[in-house]
Formats: C-alpha cells, sequence, structure tokens
C-alpha cells in the first residue's frame, strides 16, 4: 500500500510538474521533455501500489493539482506546436520564393 513515504513520489511529480511549467514559461522545451519522463518514473512508482484509504483524500487533492497543472502546461504545449508550425510554413514559402526567383534568374 502506499503510504506516507509512498507520498513522496506523489509530491515530486507535483514538484516536477510545476518545474515543467516554469521551463515551459522560459522556452526551455527539451528540458520539459527531460523532466517529464522523470515524472513519469514518479508516478509509475507511485501508483505501482494501492493506496490506503486513510490516504484517500491527500492523493486526491493532489492528483486535481496534477491535473490542473497539466491542463495549462497543454495550453502552452498546443501554443508552442502552432508558433513552430507557423514558422515552419513561414521557411517553407521563402524556400519556394527562393527557387521560383532562381529559377526565373
Amino acid at each position: 500500500m502506499a503510504d506516507v513515504a509512498g507520498m513522496d513520489g506523489l509530491a515530486e511529480a507535483l514538484g516536477l510538474t510545476q518545474e515543467m511549467l516554469q521551463c515551459a514559461e522560459d522556452g526551455e522545451w527539451e528540458r520539459v521533455s527531460r523532466i517529464s519522463s522523470q515524472r513519469l518514473l514518479c508516478l509509475n512508482e507511485f501508483f505501482a501500489e494501492p493506496v490506503t484509504s486513510e490516504r484517500a483524500a491527500e492523493v486526491e487533492a493532489s492528483i486535481l493539482n496534477l491535473q490542473s497543472l497539466d491542463r495549462k502546461l497543454s495550453v502552452m504545449c498546443d501554443s508552442e506546436r502552432e508558433q513552430l508550425a507557423q514558422k515552419l510554413q513561414d521557411l517553407k514559402n521563402v524556400k519556394k520564393g527562393a527557387a521560383a526567383y532562381q529559377g526565373n534568374s
């Protein structure tokens, strides 16, 4: 059963999620990815054992907090993905323009 010591994994996952948000705000997307892997390990370890009824409310609150942070992070990731897609499209347009210019020279 997940006991008090086992809560450390969930608390660590929350801390890592907050760190991921900060990195996303700072544009450090590679770091977000690395931290995400660490966070997954913490969550897998925590949920490998059943939660005791004594800790259920605390675990529920932590999970709700984690979900809220995940939603914020997801919005930031979606925004970054859209910006990168636009930059890629812009680069493709420049490349086409350059190719057309070279073809007309």
